[in-house]
């Protein structure tokens, strides 16, 4: 099983120390720079997506778990499974996990 790592807004990939898979810096953030970035899940799960694995499991925290969450309502069949620690900005059960395709 193939997993991606992705921190929370005040993290890098540094966070997921130790863990077996691919631990991502989102832009603008640990290693990265883009000090001009859109900080908006879409956009991020869009930047997520195209350098994941064709499929994962997610596993996301705070920030990170919000973008997990937009990368499975965009690319459902890329996504095993989630992993959400604390996501920010969800107060409902997301569309996708309560509706995710056989």
């Amino acid at each position: 099983m193939r997993r991606v790592f992705l921190h929370g807004m005040w993290g890098g990939s540094r966070h997921w120390a130790g863990l077996e898979g691919l631990a991502l810096d989102l832009p603008g953030f640990g290693i990265t720079s883009n000090p001009g970035q859109d900080f908006r899940p879409s956009v991020l799960a869009d930047w997520v997506i195209e350098r994941m694995p064709e499929r994962a499991v997610l596993v996301g925290n705070s920030l990170g778990g919000r973008v997990a969450v937009a990368v499975a309502e965009r690319a459902p069949e890329r996504v095993e499974g989630l992993v959400l620690v604390s996501p920010a900005g969800l107060t409902a059960p997301a569309t996708w996990l309560t509706a995710r395709p056989k």
